[in-house]
């Protein structure tokens, strides 16, 4: 991949799941967004049981998605970074996350993968493994250490 290209992403998609990594992919999406002059969106997918009507009201879920997505745009404000954000329902987010990627244009998503604390394998979920199959954009990857291991 040509680092340029990444560099200069104005439109960068952030997934956001409220994990442990949220906060690292959100400083470093913002650190390409300012030095583009560009935006982050902020995207958290609700996915909502074929159970259950694609609008039906999914309270918890919803209050995890407003509180991630709180946080994000509080760092945001904080950072003077250009964020829009927004909270969306859906059969599956990868699929979701694809579309909305290529509607609004995106040049580049950051995602956050989590740190499986006691794993030595590294298994890639469902989303994840979607959105780098199908994105038509670049996706970076950022996995979170465990910060307890790391010697301060």
């Amino acid at each position: 991949m040509d680092i340029g290209k990444l560099i200069s992403a104005k439109n960068i998609l952030l997934p956001v799941n409220g994990g442990p990594g949220q906060t690292q992919a959100f400083n470093l999406a913002c650190s390409l967004a300012k030095q583009s002059k560009g935006k982050i969106h902020a995207f958290y997918v609700i996915e909502v049981s074929r159970k259950l009507p694609l609008d039906a009201e999914v309270p918890s879920e919803t209050e995890k998605g407003e509180s991630a997505l709180s946080v994000i745009e509080t760092m945001s404000k904080n950072q003077k970074c250009p964020l829009e954000a927004e909270l969306v329902q859906a059969r599956h987010a990868g699929p979701t996350i694809v579309r909305q990627a290529k509607n609004r244009n995106i040049d580049l998503i950051v995602l956050s993968l989590g740190h499986n604390s006691t794993s030595a394998d590294f298994h890639l979920g469902k989303t994840t493994s979607h959105i780098m199959q199908n994105a038509h954009c670049p996706v970076l990857l950022w996995k979170t250490t465990n910060l307890e291991s790391i010697p301060s």
